[in-house]
């Protein structure tokens, strides 16, 4: 097994902005009409996608 540990450069900027789009998205469509388990349950199939999606895009690297 190799332990190589990788620098990862973060755009602080483009996490918050994504941030923010999410929490427009969702104080607009989502709240007034879904429950608290609804939202996280949305929330976690949007981050299982890309993460598959970044699984298939490895493969094929």
């Amino acid at each position: 097994m190799d332990n190589t540990i990788k620098t990862v450069k973060i755009d602080k900027r483009k996490i918050d902005l994504l941030e923010s789009r999410i929490m427009r998205l969702l104080r607009e469509k989502a709240f007034p009409d879904m429950t608290d388990l609804e939202i996280v349950i949305a929330l976690n199939k949007v981050l299982a996608s890309v993460n598959i999606k970044k699984e298939i895009f490895e493969m094929v690297e």
